[in-house]
């Protein structure tokens, strides 16, 4: 999947079940972070080394998705 817009390219709806969510104690922000480290990834850090500084990114696994 691709996150950024490009015209043509299909696009992937998810509309979440809230009361079904809320009687399990899931929040919107938790799913929505999910999504985000499927799809994108989430920087969770920084570091720098050699004078270069980098991202520390986390996203799941394809098997996980």
């Amino acid at each position: 999947m691709d996150k950024d817009f490009r015209t043509g390219m299909s696009e992937l709806t998810i509309v979440p079940n809230r009361s079904s969510m809320a009687a399990r104690g899931v929040s919107i922000e938790s799913v929505g972070q999910i999504l985000a480290a499927a799809v994108g990834g989430i920087t969770q850090g920084r570091y720098t080394s050699d004078g270069r500084r980098y991202d520390v990114r986390f996203k799941t696994k394809r098997r996980q998705h």
